[in-house]
């Protein structure tokens, strides 16, 4: 999975039951797909679902703004990095 995918990742887009993510347009071919995540991203988004506020569509966001992009993260406590390693593990 993609930085720029995970970041537009929207929380009707991930199912934890079944340890997925849909992607419907991949930055780099256009197409739609799936992503299957391991036990340890799971682990990881379930304690960032704790903690996110449930207003927000994006799985990931900035304070202040609708979007978070990679360059400007400002290193919380579980970073897109981190669960971008978890997914390609």
């Amino acid at each position: 999975m993609r930085i720029g995918e995970l970041l537009s990742t929207k929380i009707i887009d991930v199912d934890l039951k079944e340890r997925k993510v849909l992607i419907f347009e991949g930055e780099k071919n256009c197409l739609g797909r799936v992503v299957y995540f391991s036990n340890d991203a799971q682990d990881a988004l379930n304690a960032w679902l704790k903690k996110k506020a449930p207003d927000k569509e994006l799985l990931f966001y900035a304070q202040g703004r609708n979007t978070f992009t990679y360059s400007g993260a400002p290193n919380p406590s579980l970073p897109p990095k981190r669960i971008k390693h978890c997914l390609i593990k």
